[in-house]
């Protein structure tokens, strides 16, 4: 559980700190599994623990990246379309390099997000 909520504070203190807990919530759900753990299908679709990392960072580009600063696709670094592929990854990838890639998202998410003058919806 965190205890780092923040509930007073100018709306975009208030969603970055709630990104940021989601964000590490999610990590911390996956960060103990082993590989065949992390792969392991609970429901009947492509959702599995890394996969949820995976489509995590995909939202990242797509919302920060593509929508907010609007980066074309080709800007991205990743995968930022909007389709199943944001579940999909690379085989050979391990939880930790699907992890430390999400982190990176995230970094540059927080970077963009910053510069952005206010929160408005186009």
């Amino acid at each position: 559980m965190y205890d780092d909520m923040i509930t007073t504070g100018d709306d975009r203190q208030i969603i970055d700190a709630m990104l940021d807990r989601n964000r590490r919530a999610l990590i911390d759900a996956v960060r103990d599994l082993g590989e065949s753990e992390a792969r392991r299908r609970l429901v009947p679709s492509l959702t599995t623990p890394i996969a949820l990392i995976n489509h995590a960072a995909a939202a990242e580009r797509i919302w920060f990246q593509r929508h907010w600063a609007d980066f074309d696709e080709s800007d991205c670094v990743g995968y930022a379309r909007r389709d199943v592929g944001t579940f999909t990854g690379d085989e050979h990838e391990t939880l930790a390099d699907v992890i430390q890639e999400f982190e990176r998202v995230t970094t540059r998410s927080h970077r963009w997000f910053g510069l952005l003058p206010c929160l408005t919806y186009r």
